[in-house]
């Protein structure tokens, strides 16, 4: 489990509080002031579990990550790191940079090596780009068709929050790796795929 998989087990109104902010509680949810503009009335909506949070002011909206990340001045990937201590959460620390190096590959020079590795990244990036904005798309469609309180109750705008964060969130572990990292990445992707081929084939 990478630290934004683990991140996102966290409850917003647990971070908030975690975060010294105040929230008032109402029916299973929490309001407080809004983290990205200026307000007096409380405006933020903080949903249980890893339901995230939306303002009906400033219309900003994210998960326990995005909520660290603003509150504290961090980067995504430092703000996960700090939702996890806090809620003492496990993660995989194996990755360590220069724990496995491009020169293990042989046929490939260290220049050659990082080109690809790049090149896979930004192929992913842009996938998980596309994933971003249909799912931006659709929380669009639904905020089109009712208000913006009905539409932060939709199950079906709440799953497509949920998975608009989940890309940026991959997006910045993406960014955050250093070419070691990155390879060590490719190539654990590469074998789940390879071993859900071959179970795939075993069942037939």
């Amino acid at each position: 489990m990478t630290v934004f998989e683990a991140a996102r087990q966290a409850d917003c109104i647990q971070a908030a509080e975690k975060l010294g902010i105040r929230t008032r509680r109402s029916g299973g949810k929490a309001y407080a002031c809004c983290l990205f503009h200026a307000e007096r009335t409380p405006s933020l909506c903080l949903y249980p579990d890893s339901g995230g949070f939306y303002c009906f002011g400033c219309h900003a909206h994210g998960d326990a990550v995005a909520l660290y990340a603003q509150a504290l001045s961090l980067s995504p990937l430092e703000a996960a790191k700090r939702v996890c201590a806090d809620f003492g959460y496990d993660y995989d620390r194996r990755r360590k940079r220069g724990s496995c190096l491009p020169g293990k590959a042989p046929a490939l020079n260290v220049r050659t090596l990082a080109k690809r590795l790049d090149d896979w990244r930004e192929e992913k990036v842009r996938a998980l780009l596309e994933i971003q904005r249909a799912a931006e798309a659709r929380m669009e469609r639904i905020e089109e068709s009712m208000d913006y309180i009905a539409a932060a109750e939709d199950e079906t705008w709440r799953a497509a929050l949920v998975e608009k964060c989940a890309a940026q969130e991959r997006i910045a572990l993406l960014d955050s790796l250093s070419l070691p990292e990155l390879l060590q990445e490719m190539k654990e992707e590469t074998y789940g795929a390879q071993r859900t081929e071959r179970a795939v084939r075993a069942a037939g």
